[in-house]
């Protein structure tokens, strides 16, 4: 099992990968457009990971996971993408689809254990997203209604 440290070294070095992978592409309209997206999916496997080592809620926690594995797996479609352009040689792009495919799969093995878990402590996970506003159930006394009664 890793540490959370370990974890968040292997996220960070995966969007280091995914910079020096599109690197060579710099000279080329196709493969810079393709290239900016896959370090944008790679960096925010890293970026969702910090995000979920700081979650408020295992509900919070579990949607950080369920993002990660979803940009390792949009990671992995640009890699294709770049390979299918004959931009890259497939033996090139092994290790990095390697990678991408093991951090997705690790996030789904800790985000199942994670639902199973509550479930089988009678709870079950809120499908709500972790950013949607939600009303509180009862009413806050320190928030002025609006618009404001005219009595």
């Amino acid at each position: 099992m890793m540490t959370r440290e370990q974890m968040r070294r292997r996220t960070r070095h995966f969007a280091v990968q995914a910079q020096q992978f599109v690197a060579p592409l710099r000279h080329n309209i196709h493969g810079r457009a393709l290239g900016r997206r896959l370090i944008r999916s790679a960096a925010a496997v890293g970026a969702n990971y910090q995000a979920a080592c700081t979650a408020h809620s295992r509900d919070e926690f579990i949607a950080r996971l369920e993002a990660i594995e979803a940009k390792a797996d949009e990671s992995a479609y640009w890699m294709e993408a770049i390979v299918a352009g004959d931009l890259v040689p497939e033996e090139k792009a092994a290790p990095l689809f390697e990678e991408a495919d093991t951090i997705a799969a690790l996030m789904a093995a800790s985000r199942r254990s994670l639902t199973t878990r509550q479930a089988s402590r009678g709870r079950t996970p809120s499908r709500t997203p972790h950013n949607a506003k939600t009303r509180p159930s009862t009413p806050n006394p320190t928030v002025l209604p609006w618009p404001p009664s005219r009595n």
